[in-house]
């Protein structure tokens, strides 16, 4: 009896036709951006992109369209890329400006004694946020004056190649739940031991393959379930590397003034602890990925990273407070 379950090397039907790339919604949001660029419009409009580069990239390694589409997507994903960097520079402000936000709160809210290093360290979270303020200034004005300088290009390949799928070229051409799984196994192989030195670049790769199976998650019941997974590993992975850099950034900026910054210590700490917990999501999300390549999955093996320094006061307060 058919239960009507999907399996890996299952074609979608063909009565679904090939998915579209949605430059429409793009293009408003890069007028939108243009206009303001808030935390939302920013993040929206690179997550967009994003998305698009990974698709186009794909057809244009399938080498499937005609030569004039093939040369529109490849002109339009070089706009594209120098695009996502002014947005990656203003999305990245306002990802640790949430972060110390939150972090501050907690470390302020009333509890009785607060330790020295605790007002320390909200002391230099708020200096943090001064410079990411001005910061954050200067990274929108770039940002606009590159949508300028690129929006009417951008718009014009973005119709050129939405035209070539209005005349029955898709961009994507109509695949199979296998050739995603493939991309993920590849992927798997490329790294068969995560750690801190791969680890950004296994989640650069796997944001790809999500992209693409979340175009045929609605048609098969296994690809959704793939993409949920790479969502889940991806958020974990990006959970540490924000840590990770935010650190990195509180130490150049309290390396003169804050020999031995408290907020330093703290930020390398929860990126300690991120990362332990990032190592882990990605083995256990692809324990569970049992779609007939139980030996790729098999070879994902982790190196574990030192336990973190446990001994500063705020880190414990606010471990304290976080479980609460």
């Amino acid at each position: 009896m058919n239960s009507g379950r999907t399996t890996p090397n299952s074609p979608i039907p063909s009565a679904d036709p090939a998915p579209q790339l949605a430059f429409e919604s793009w293009r408003i949001l890069l007028d939108e951006c243009g206009r303001k660029p808030s935390r939302k419009h920013v993040h929206l409009l690179r997550v967009s992109t994003l998305r698009l580069q990974a698709q186009l990239d794909h057809k244009l390694e399938t080498r499937v369209a005609a030569h004039s589409a093939a040369r529109a997507a490849r002109c339009w994903n070089k706009h594209a890329e120098k695009l996502r960097d002014s947005l990656s520079a203003v999305r990245e402000i306002d990802v640790f400006r949430d972060k110390l936000s939150v972090l501050r709160g907690t470390l302020d809210a009333p509890s009785g004694y607060s330790p020295r290093s605790s007002r320390a360290c909200s002391r230099q979270i708020e200096e943090l946020e001064v410079w990411l303020e001005r910061e954050r200034k200067i990274a929108a004005k770039k940002l606009v004056a590159d949508l300028k300088h690129r929006k009417e290009r951008l718009e014009r390949l973005s119709v050129e190649l939405e035209t070539t799928q209005a005349l029955g070229y898709s961009l994507l051409p109509v695949s199979s739940s296998s050739d995603v799984f493939k991309m993920y196994g590849e992927a798997i192989a490329d790294f068969p031991k995560l750690d801190a030195d791969c680890l950004h670049d296994f989640r650069k790769r796997i944001k790809n393959v999500r992209y693409l199976a979340e175009l045929f998650a609605k048609t098969d019941p296994q690809t959704a379930r793939l993409a949920a997974a790479l969502k889940t590993m991806q958020g974990a992975v990006g959970e540490w590397h924000d840590w990770q850099e935010l650190a990195q950034l509180a130490s150049r900026q309290f390396r003169k003034r804050h020999k031995g910054g408290v907020l330093t210590r703290l930020l390398e700490t929860l990126s300690e602890e991120s990362l332990q917990k990032a190592l882990e999501c990605c083995q256990s999300q692809n324990a569970q990925l049992d779609y007939g390549i139980a030996d790729t999955a098999a070879r994902l093996q982790l190196v574990a990273p030192k336990p973190p320094v446990r001994s500063l006061d705020p880190v414990t307060q606010f471990d304290k407070r976080r479980l609460a």
